[in-house]
């Protein structure tokens, strides 16, 4: 975390924000961003400061700009007010933070749901992103840094060979997705939901956002996509669960990586081996197989 006096001399350089009495509030909670409420007589804004190694993890700070504006279009994300390289002065805006108990209201998840069709309808964002290769490269950069993976991850290689086969064939084509919906990133006023934090957006598969979604909230992936698409599809209910697994996989890795590059003040290994034991468990189900038939029919 950054000094105060750090803080306060980068907001003396951002014009929206210098020469006002301000009150500067950290906001817990992110790993990728050190990030502050800042209060003036005039606006209330959020203060983004890069945090750790973005390239090992993916992130395209350049992508996140162009897309979090995107996304503002579109009504789902908060508007950008400055931008000094990699620092970024967003509006604040309304709205609780969800927890994943919350998004067991079926109401709440509706809204969910529906700004998840609208920003998946709206503006391609800038970049493209495919779980699989994802998951491949992070296995990479363990690998070449040395990082620790749970004991037993790579035991399940021909397994998520099948599932990622199976993925590849039948795609249902990209659209604009947050691919970060855990329940942190989500405000709810009660009649409308918003996103934040587009570091991950890129234009992916929508059962992708599914998946990740229904993972972080512990809910039945394929229950959440057919509430997505209104109607009963036994194959992107499969899809969906097949990227949840998928999803848990991958963020274990991710965890490996980012406890493995810098120090965090939170428990990521446990964080990773909670994920990795969610996939192991899934990979190794006599459900797998059928769920792999699933996903490549259509419906």
């Amino acid at each position: 975390m950054p000094a105060d006096a750090e803080v306060a001399a980068l907001l003396d350089r951002l014009p929206v924000l210098a020469g006002r009495p301000r009150t500067v509030t950290p906001l817990t909670g992110g790993l990728s961003n050190h990030s502050y409420r800042v209060a003036t007589p005039s606006l209330t804004a959020v203060l983004r400061i890069p945090a750790g190694d973005a390239g090992l993890l993916g992130i395209d700070r350049e992508h996140e700009y162009r897309n979090t504006l995107v996304a503002h279009a579109a009504g789902i994300g908060p508007p950008v007010l400055e931008r000094l390289g990699g620092v970024t002065v967003l509006g604040w805006l309304p709205g609780r933070t969800l927890s994943a108990a919350d998004l067991h209201d079926p109401a709440v998840l509706d809204r969910v749901l529906a700004a998840c069709r609208a920003l998946h309808a709206g503006p391609r964002f800038a970049g493209d992103v495919d779980l699989a290769s994802v998951q491949r490269r992070y296995r990479a950069i363990c690998a070449e840094h040395a990082f620790a993976v749970p004991p037993g991850y790579d035991d399940h290689r021909e397994a998520v060979e099948r599932l990622t086969a199976a993925l590849a064939a039948a795609p249902e084509g990209t659209v604009p997705c947050h691919n970060d919906l855990v329940p942190a990133n989500i405000l709810d006023t009660g009649e409308r939901v918003s996103f934040v934090d587009f570091e991950y957006a890129a234009n992916s598969d929508p059962c992708f956002e599914l998946g990740t979604l229904a993972g972080a909230a512990d809910l039945d992936a394929g229950e959440v996509a057919e509430r997505y698409y209104g109607r009963s599809r036994p194959s992107r209910a499969a899809r969906a669960r097949l990227y949840a697994i998928l999803g848990h996989h991958t963020w274990a890795l991710w965890a490996a990586i980012r406890a493995g590059s810098a120090g965090v003040d939170v428990d990521l290994t446990g964080w990773g081996r909670a994920q990795y034991e969610r996939s192991a468990a899934a990979l190794t189900s006599a459900a797998l197989p059928d769920l792999l038939d699933a996903a490549t029919r259509s419906d």
